[in-house]
Order: C-alpha cells, then sequence, then structure tokens
C-alpha cells in the first residue's frame, strides 16, 4: 500500500514527460497527456499517508500544475485551494500553490503566448547547443523541467552545462 501512491506519481512522471516531448516537437496533444498525469497525480496525492507532510505538499503542486498545463485551470485553482486549506503542509507549498494561482489568473486575463490549456511556453537553453521548448505556468517552473530534460538525455554528461537562458517562446521568434 505504501507504494501505491509513488506507482501512481512515476505514472503521472511519464505522461507528463510525454506531453513535453510532444510540445518539443510540435505534435500529439500534449494537454490530453497533461490531463492524465494530473489525473494520476491526483491519485497518488490521495494515497500519500498524512505523516509525510513535505511529500503531500510536492505531490499537490505538481498535481495542480499538472491541471494548468492540461489547461484545466478550474481544476488547477480546486487543487490549489485544498492545498491552501491544509495548514498541515510546509510554507514551500504555499509560495508554489500561490504561483499557479497567480499563473492561472494571468491567462485568464490575456491571450496573448498561451501554449497547451493557456499555460506559456518557454524557450530555454541549457547548453550551447541544447535548448527546450516546453509549457509551463512560469520561467522557474519551465528552466527545471528543461533541466530534468536535459538531465535525462543521452548526452548530458558529455555536454557542458551554460547559464540557463528562458524566454517566452513568441518573444524569441519575434512574433
Amino acid at each position: 500500500m505504501n507504494s501505491e501512491w509513488l506507482d501512481l506519481h512515476r505514472q503521472s512522471e511519464r505522461l507528463a514527460g510525454d506531453a513535453h516531448l510532444c510540445i518539443a516537437q510540435d505534435r500529439g496533444d500534449p494537454a490530453a497527456l497533461f490531463r492524465q498525469a494530473a489525473e494520476f497525480e491526483e491519485l497518488a496525492l490521495e494515497r500519500i499517508p498524512a505523516d509525510k507532510v513535505r511529500t503531500r505538499g510536492i505531490i499537490g503542486v505538481s498535481a495542480a500544475a499538472l491541471w494548468f498545463k492540461s489547461g484545466q485551470h478550474d481544476q488547477a485553482e480546486r487543487v490549489g485551494r485544498q492545498l491552501l486549506d491544509d495548514d498541515s503542509l510546509p510554507g514551500f507549498t504555499r509560495l508554489e500553490v500561490q504561483d499557479i494561482l497567480n499563473a492561472i489568473e494571468q491567462s485568464r486575463a490575456r491571450s496573448g503566448n498561451a501554449g497547451p490549456g493557456g499555460a506559456t511556453v518557454y524557450d530555454v537553453q541549457v547548453t550551447f547547443s541544447q535548448h527546450y521548448r516546453v509549457a509551463a505556468p512560469s520561467r522557474g517552473a519551465a528552466e527545471e523541467l528543461a533541466m530534468k530534460q536535459w538531465a535525462r538525455g543521452e548526452n548530458a554528461e558529455a555536454s557542458e552545462l551554460v547559464a540557463v537562458t528562458t524566454v517566452e517562446a513568441d518573444r524569441a521568434s519575434g512574433h
């Protein structure tokens, strides 16, 4: 029973990775993959023991972010509000949830550079020769996702990490 939440979380990570790959390759339906990933992440969250507050905070934030990326802003907001109502969760959870709620508000207010489900699309340069296009609720989240993609890549050990450079994709392309 203890590993059930972890299995669900890993399935969520796989789906989210597939969604980011769809974005990078400009194919498929990343929003549907993000939605499925969010569903698995919420199931994982429900199964995490109450005493694992840090883990619950991390998985909860992930669920809210995945709902946001899927374009299901109401679901993201619902999860975010539930997390804010849980006084047992660590402070970083509140900060990250507030970032997601702010991103939802901004996304609703603008129609500019929207990616799948309204997430902003960022171009993130990680090495001199490698850059990634990722959809995320914030610039920091985009950089984290790109760094994870780079670290999982075949050439990560052979390539030299440079300072991460991030811009919104529409600005990078001059639109």
